[in-house]
């Protein structure tokens, strides 16, 4: 039995469904992304699984006990919101003594022992005392964060919770967020249409397009072996042409260039090359099958001589093929 087990979950909005059927087991201790653009229902399945919204039809199990209909107050769930939902007038010591001020049978004693705890697993002791207008996005973020987790919630829900920081800022609380995630052996869901965050955070990846699940596995699995031409174009980026007749997929990074005198499968003339640090990125054109990616490292792009209007010569490995069905794509 798993620890979250989210069963036909469906859900409507006067006509609309968002929601439809929707299936998931979350093991203990897991950290679980659901990747999806807007609109795809991921943050709406989150507010059902935290007791905000209710479903139409379908159930949620924690640890086996119904708790579908359950209020969000009895769920001993942590939520991080995209907005922090800081109070502006309280300290950060404050804000952390305000959630635990929630929780039944913990005295104000124990939350003033818990809070600073709290807070020096987050990094954020030294900034106690400060407001939070007087601290940086990251900080801010943080502190909804450790807020959340003095609860010691059986369950942590992150709802876009890097989406508001810039770049640099997001790569690095990513593996902060892991990091304390793994301390604690919580188990957390957390909403993102950021596929680099999924990639890098999750154990499993649910990816879901237009109410539904097209496909849950690991980073890797996902990656190497998308289910759908959806999750092969939403995670990484994919190239698609046409063979015969039949739909093939194939990851920039996946394909040779080759000297003329090897075996090759297709000529490609260079339409422009985007340098991308260790990698080159060559656009170009395969006669009658459109536009195409290829990644190579830059060492080898300038050992070749790449230029604009260049012919040169690729390899699709067999092995590195993924086939689908004209009804798929």
């Amino acid at each position: 039995m798993s620890f979250l087990e989210i069963k036909n979950i469906t859900k409507r909005f006067d006509r609309q469904t968002v929601l439809d059927a929707v299936n998931l087991n979350i093991e203990r201790g897991e950290l679980v992304c659901v990747l999806g653009p807007s609109g795809c229902g991921k943050t709406t399945l989150l507010r059902i699984v935290a007791g905000l919204e209710t479903a139409d039809s379908g159930s949620v199990f924690m640890n086996g006990k119904d708790c579908t209909y359950m209020s969000a107050a009895k769920r001993n769930f942590g939520i991080v919101f995209q907005s922090y939902a800081l109070f502006p007038n309280m300290t950060v010591l404050g804000n952390i003594l305000f959630g635990l001020g929630r929780k039944k049978n913990l005295s104000e004693e124990d939350a003033r022992l818990r809070a600073p705890e709290v807070l020096r697993l987050v990094d954020l002791y030294e900034h106690k005392d400060k407001y939070p207008r007087q601290l940086s996005g990251g900080q801010q973020q943080r502190t909804a964060l450790a807020r959340a987790i003095a609860l010691s919630p059986d369950c942590l829900l992150l709802d876009e919770p890097l989406s508001a920081l810039d770049a640099k800022v997001r790569s690095k609380l990513r593996g902060e967020i892991r990091k304390i995630q793994h301390a604690l052996g919580v188990t957390t869901i957390m909403v993102t249409h950021d596929q680099e965050e999924a990639l890098t955070m999750a154990d499993r990846i649910v990816v879901m397009n237009n109410a539904v699940v097209e496909q849950i596995g690991t980073p890797r699995e996902i990656y190497n072996h998308p289910a759908t031409p959806f999750a092969a174009n939403f995670i990484g980026t994919m190239n698609f042409y046409n063979h015969y007749g039949e739909t093939r997929a194939i990851r920039p990074e996946k394909i040779e260039v080759v000297g003329r005198t090897e075996s090759y499968d297709f000529t490609m003339r260079v339409k422009s090359l985007e340098f991308k640090g260790a990698l080159t990125g060559i656009y170009g054109l395969l006669p009658d099958m459109g536009e195409i990616l290829v990644d190579v490292s830059s060492e080898q792009a300038e050992a070749l001589g790449l230029r604009e209007n260049a012919t040169i010569f690729l390899r699709m490995p067999p092995e590195c093929l993924i086939k689908y069905s004209a009804t798929e794509v």
